[in-house]
C-alpha cells in the first residue's frame, strides 16, 4: 500500500508572535492505515513531522559616509547587505540630532539596489545630526533586522581667539570611530573667496 502527499508551504505556515522572528515552525501529520479484513480489521498510525524554515532576514547595511551639502542637506551612503533568498522587502531611515534619541522615520526605501540618500530637511549646518539604518525582510516583509551602527554628520565650529588665530572644534563621526574611517582629518581654509586650500592634517 502507498500514496503520495503533497502540501505547498509558504509563509503562512510560520508561527511567529507580535513580528518576532521565528526561524522554523514544526507542523505534524498524523496517517491512519487499516484493512477490510472481518471480523477485526487491523489498523496503525503514524505521524509524520516537517519543518518549515522561514525566508532568512537580511541584515542591516553598513552605513558609510554622512556628508553635508553647502545648503544643509546630508546624504547618506551605505554597504548593500547580503539577499540570498531574495528576502528583502525595504531600508528604514532614521535620524536624531541627539545620539541618545529620540529618533524619528525619515523615510523608507523599497529598491535594493538604491544605496544613497538625501535628508533634504536635515539642517546640517546648524549641528551635528545621528542616523542609522534599519532592512525590513523576511516573511511577509515582517521583521526588521538590528541597526550596525550609528554615525553622525560632522559639525565644525569655528571661534577668534582675539589673537588672530581661529579655534577650530569638531565630533567624530561616532566613538569608537569605524574601522572604515579615513586615518586623517584634512582641514580646508578658503582664502581668497572660492579658492581652498589644505592647511593641515590630524589623526582621526
Amino acid at each position: 500500500v502507498s500514496t503520495n502527499f503533497n502540501w505547498q508551504t509558504d509563509c503562512n505556515h510560520i508561527n511567529f508572535s507580535n513580528q518576532c522572528y521565528v526561524p522554523s515552525s514544526t507542523h505534524n501529520f498524523v496517517f491512519q492505515t487499516k484493512d477490510d479484513v472481518c471480523p477485526a480489521p487491523a489498523q496503525t498510525f503514524a505521524t509524520v513531522s516537517i519543518t518549515v524554515l522561514a525566508l532568512p532576514l537580511v541584515l542591516s547595511p553598513i552605513l558609510h559616509c554622512v556628508a553635508v551639502g553647502v545648503n544643509g542637506a546630508i546624504t547618506l551612503k551605505w554597504e548593500q547587505p547580503i539577499d540570498a533568498a531574495g528576502s528583502f522587502d525595504s531600508y528604514h531611515i532614521y535620524s536624531s540630532t541627539n545620539l541618545a534619541g529620540p529618533y524619528v522615520h525619515v523615510d523608507s526605501i523599497f529598491n535594493y539596489n538604491q544605496l544613497t540618500y538625501t535628508d533634504a530637511t536635515a539642517n546640517g549646518n546648524a549641528g551635528p545630526v545621528y542616523y542609522f539604518i534599519k532592512t525590513r525582510s523576511g516573511c511577509g516583509g515582517m521583521y526588521f533586522s538590528n541597526a550596525t551602527d550609528t554615525l553622525s554628520s560632522i559639525f565644525l565650529t569655528v571661534v577668534n581667539s582675539g589673537n588672530l588665530a581661529a579655534i577650530l572644534n569638531w565630533n567624530n563621526i561616532s566613538n569608537p570611530a569605524p574601522a572604515t574611517q579615513y586615518p586623517f582629518f584634512r582641514i580646508y581654509r578658503e582664502y581668497p573667496a572660492a579658492t581652498w586650500t589644505l592647511i593641515s592634517s590630524l589623526q582621526a
